[in-house]
């Protein structure tokens, strides 16, 4: 049984159990004990949400500003001169690989495709960037 569910069960367990145990307390009351319960109650509540609302309008709070500080986005190094010549011509040779794909394995480049949707644009970035011999 996973975590999540038993949590789950355990809650449940303990709401049907407390609404058991409320139920039994209210069935002891009256119909007219019931309703003035519910209007303490209702009053009750009433009451700090008056006094809540006057207590704001009487407190004098000073606002200050608040500078909040904002995270500046760090510059994206877009220079690919890190790039060695083995790697790139192992790039150059799988564009070649792609580009027969295409022609001759239309199945077999569309299932490379449709797993890796950009791979052609990033291969195609690199070789504009570093111009190969």
């Amino acid at each position: 049984m996973r975590p999540q569910q038993f949590i789950k069960e355990k809650l449940l367990f303990l709401q049907k159990k407390l609404a058991h145990y409320l139920n039994n307390k209210a069935a002891v009351l009256s119909n007219g004990q019931l309703k003035i319960c519910l209007i303490l109650f209702c009053l009750l509540f009433a009451v700090a949400t008056i006094l809540a609302v006057m207590d704001s309008f009487t407190t004098t709070t000073i606002m200050q500003n608040v500078k909040i500080k904002t995270a500046m986005p760090v510059p994206v190094n877009n220079r690919i001169d890190s790039v060695n010549n083995s790697a790139l011509k192992r790039i150059h040779s799988f564009k070649l690989y792609m580009d027969s794909l295409s022609k001759f394995d239309q199945k077999k480049y569309e299932n490379i495709i449709d797993k890796r949707p950009h791979l052609m644009d990033s291969i195609n970035r690199i070789e504009n960037k570093i111009q190969l011999p």
